[in-house]
């Protein structure tokens, strides 16, 4: 990853989420929270570390729903996500939960902008707004790092349903083929399931960009 900066997988199997902790020194942010909040705490406690912020790829239930458990262990934590992903996470119809987040932690969400940039752990970090999974699903850049978290927009080889509540099928063509496929061919991309990749890889083998049709309306 580099000399200071290690990344760690925390793989949470019920739902096979993956959720990434960046951590420099004893410090340490948690890209999205799915599914087994008591996995997570124990994760940070038992590594002692420093949890400095969280930031979300989208709002389905198996990215938040730790939030209620993390929220008991670290209440001061700044949440982040997309501006338009709040008609998920605040609607449990939309969001696949069968419960609504605590409004406490609700209340903790900050909503951000397309291309928000943030500094922390001695990185710059920066939200590219990547609809359709969700309206407002998004992806974490880190250009100093070269790597992308993904969340359920880009998979190795494949990309996240659209026939869900707010998806939008149209919108991931653009989010794909005008955003992320326009990244340096050596980012590489740390997805919310399955296994990593870069994007070379991605712009020859992903079924969206092999897709006739999809490649005719992306140059035309």
């Amino acid at each position: 990853m580099s000399e200071n900066i290690r990344l760690e997988i925390i793989h949470i199997p019920f739902v096979d989420t993956n959720c990434y902790a960046l951590i420099n020194g004893n410090d340490s942010i948690l890209f999205d929270a799915g599914g087994d909040g008591e996995l997570i705490i124990d994760y940070f406690k038992n590594n002692n570390l420093n949890l400095k912020a969280i930031f979300l790829t989208h709002g389905h239930y198996d990215h938040i729903e730790a939030l209620d458990n993390l929220n008991q262990a670290y209440s001061e934590v700044p949440i982040y996500a997309n501006e338009d992903e709040k008609v998920v996470i605040e609607n449990k119809t939309n969001s696949l939960m069968d419960h609504e987040l605590k409004d406490e932690v609700l209340k903790r969400i900050t909503y951000i902008k397309d291309g928000t940039e943030f500094d922390i752990l001695d990185l710059k970090i920066k939200m590219i707004s990547t609809p359709g999974h969700t309206k407002g699903c998004c992806c974490y850049y880190i250009e100093s790092l070269k790597v992308l978290f993904s969340g359920d927009t880009l998979f190795k080889g494949t990309y996240g349903r659209v026939d869900l509540p707010t998806s939008n099928p149209k919108d991931i063509v653009i989010s794909i083929s005008k955003k992320l496929m326009q990244l340096p061919d050596d980012t590489v991309v740390f997805p919310g399931h399955g296994a990593s990749t870069n994007i070379a890889y991605e712009r020859e083998n992903s079924e969206l960009m092999q897709d006739y049709v999809i490649n005719w309306a992306i140059n035309n």
